[in-house]
């Protein structure tokens, strides 16, 4: 069954639209989440939250429809090298520049752009951990 985004159901149904998306198209080594795992599942991605802003542009100070915007966050070991995510990164950027037009918005969502988000590294228990993001940037259709 196809998810659809609406107004109604904004935030819920962008992550399971984008959550089908990152599944279909991420390399099968990476595991997908919505939060960051409790357990070593690396390498993985984790979806967050949308951030939804309303813009008031008219003169009648109506509002326009909203702009999402999601932050997928990209983990794996830092033995793996940090070309790791950043080529996990292109795969998923690829995939959404080549299905914007048909998947998203056959969900509801027109894609506008994408920004890198910081890099880093952290130890998590008795493993060094490489971090990498990016932010994609959405309409409601």
């Amino acid at each position: 069954m196809t998810t659809s985004v609406t107004e109604t159901n904004l935030r819920k149904n962008t992550f399971k639209t984008l959550y089908e998306f990152i599944e279909d198209n991420k390399s099968s080594s990476y595991s997908l989440f919505s939060a960051f795992p409790q357990t070593s599942s690396f390498p993985c991605i984790v979806i967050n939250p949308a951030n939804i802003s309303y813009e008031r542009l008219t003169m009648s100070l109506s509002t326009r429809k909203p702009e999402i915007s999601v932050l997928f966050d990209f983990y794996d070991y830092a033995k793996n090298g940090k070309t790791s995510i950043d080529a996990e990164k292109d795969k998923i950027v690829a995939a959404l520049h080549a299905t914007s037009g048909s998947f998203m918005d056959n969900r509801g969502l027109i894609f506008r752009y994408l920004e890198d988000e910081s890099s880093d590294e952290f130890v998590e228990g008795r493993n060094k951990i490489n971090y990498g993001g990016f932010r994609a940037h959405f309409y409601l259709n």
